[in-house]
């Protein structure tokens, strides 16, 4: 009986191995557009992270995108430290860039959420990317992500991985290259798991059709909430490329 049950287990998980490389392969070779270059918004929410919205800062100013199609929104989350003071100083004269300050929830539009909502509703772009405050984007970030929205893609995740500068933190970067990698796979052959608002994007069309945040429940997931949503109800593919060129 035991040797049966081993032999089934490890039958199961050859064939999960399989389908894993198999999906994370084919999700190289992501299709893409060819001259698709609209109009961008990027959004950031920041709340009390005056010591590394800097460095995000940084990272941002140097996106090799267009400056007439694109925006960077940086949302000040209600922080009680200097975070408000510090994007003010580095970005003020970026005409790309603009500072909101978040106004305070209403009903189940609380927290980040609430946060992402206001600055989505002011920003411009026909394709949305998100990132956090305590992360740097690559310059090639936009113009390397924008691509793989063909027609029938409304989402496209992508890899973020954790700077290590211990043992512990490390491993934790390890897990995180696996866990991305498990999602980018099953993303690839038609099963998205997840998606994750530190290296993200959508399409405005398809937030829009799904009531954006106000129509969508409260949740600490606010990310993964938005693209069970958009999947569900327009259609629309998610995709989750390995690509270097996204990494963050």
């Amino acid at each position: 009986m035991i040797t049966s049950l081993l032999l089934i287990f490890s039958v199961a998980f050859i064939i999960e191995l399989s389908i894993f490389f198999y999906g994370l392969r084919k999700s190289e070779k992501t299709a893409t557009v060819t001259d698709f270059e609209p109009k961008v918004s990027i959004i950031v929410a920041a709340r009390n992270e005056e010591a590394k919205i800097s460095n995000c800062l940084a990272s941002l100013s140097k996106i090799d995108y267009p400056t007439e199609k694109l925006e960077i929104i940086i949302v000040n989350d209600q922080s009680t430290d200097k975070t408000e003071m510090i994007i003010k100083d580095l970005v003020g004269k970026d005409l790309r860039f603009k500072l909101v300050n978040a106004q305070a929830g209403k009903g189940h539009l609380i927290g980040k959420a609430n946060a992402l909502s206001q600055a989505i509703d002011i920003s411009k772009g026909e394709i949305i990317l998100f990132t956090d405050a305590d992360c740097d984007v690559p310059s090639s970030w936009v113009k390397s992500t924008v691509p793989y929205f063909t027609k029938e893609v409304g989402i496209v995740g992508g890899f973020t991985i954790l700077k290590a500068d211990s043992m512990f933190a490390g491993l934790q970067s390890l897990d995180w290259v696996f866990l991305y990698s498990v999602a980018s796979a099953t993303a690839t052959i038609g099963f998205p798991l997840t998606a994750v608002g530190n290296n993200l994007a959508i399409r405005r069309t398809a937030y829009d059709a799904v009531g954006g945040y106000n129509k969508i429940p409260f949740s600490v997931t606010e990310d993964y909430m938005l693209t069970r949503k958009i999947i569900e109800k327009t259609g629309l593919k998610m995709v989750f490329p390995l690509n270097k060129k996204t990494v963050i």
